[in-house]
């Protein structure tokens, strides 16, 4: 914001479409005045305890006294908030891996760290930009029966026994034809060898065929030692595989973008 304050007339109309709903964008467009200002001085009330629709019925004199005070208490925001943002989005974006975080709990810690930083919708463009550079992906074409994605959900789900009333967890197998998106999910106790092959038959047998590939991760039901281009399958999962004539593959370790489908089916029940 300029050192010379606006007139009151002109601050008034800021908070009179605001308050009636504008984005600082619309106003910006519709007045003139530029982002910087117009977030200034709604900034400025909001410190003082008001909100647009309130700092209206205030007389000009008691809002030019407002603001006048308000800006020689308050700190200017920081002209460095792209450098200071950005030595930190590395660190940020690990964090956002973990489960649970989200991007507002992020801002949440970000903003108090430093005050004068982005808001929360700066906070987010910002971030995607970032992550929208450093996470470039191959596009992948998949051919009708050629693949399908077995991945289990990866929180522990839970289901209501009727009889006892107890409350039993569950893991949750999930299965995907990438091509269509049609999917297969059954809930069962554990993911034993055995409760998985039970899973891949009933899927099969939902599907009404067989695919030519099954792709997991490196499971230990069914990858007894995970390697980039020849994983080692279970005894079981390779009969079961041979018996179907099916073809196993288990993606890279920690590259869930292999399986990125199902990966996006399970995120459906997590």
């Amino acid at each position: 914001m300029a050192n010379k304050i606006k007139s009151m007339h002109q601050v008034k109309e800021i908070f009179r479409r605001k308050s009636q709903g504008e984005s600082s964008r619309s106003i910006e467009r519709n007045t003139g005045f530029s982002r910087n200002t117009i977030d200034d001085y709604l900034r400025i009330i909001s410190i003082c305890g008001y909100d647009p629709k309130q700092a209206l019925s205030l007389l000009e004199e008691e809002l030019l006294s407002l603001i006048k005070q308000t800006r020689k208490e308050i700190k200017p925001l920081s002209p460095n908030r792209r450098e200071e943002f950005n030595q930190q989005v590395a660190s940020l974006s690990k964090e956002l891996g973990k489960t649970g975080v989200t991007r507002l709990l992020l801002w949440q810690e970000y903003i108090k760290e430093h005050p004068d930083g982005y808001s929360y919708t700066q906070f987010c463009y910002h971030f995607s930009q970032h992550t929208n550079i450093k996470q470039a992906s191959m596009h992948f074409v998949h051919q009708p029966g050629e693949c399908m994605m077995i991945d289990f959900a990866g929180d522990l789900l839970h289901y209501v026994d009727l009889a006892t009333g107890e409350r039993v967890a569950c893991q949750v197998l999930v299965a995907i034809l990438p091509y269509s998106g049609y999917m297969y999910v059954q809930a069962m106790h554990s993911q034993k060898q055995e409760d998985l092959i039970d899973g891949l038959n009933n899927a099969i047998y939902y599907f009404g065929g067989c695919a030519r590939n099954i792709k997991m991760d490196n499971m230990r039901s069914g990858v007894k030692k995970a390697n980039r281009y020849d994983p080692d399958f279970t005894d079981l999962m390779a009969a079961f595989a041979d018996h179907y004539g099916i073809n196993c593959t288990a993606t890279r370790v920690a590259k869930p973008k292999d399986k990125a489908h199902v990966e996006g089916g399970v995120f459906k029940f997590i």
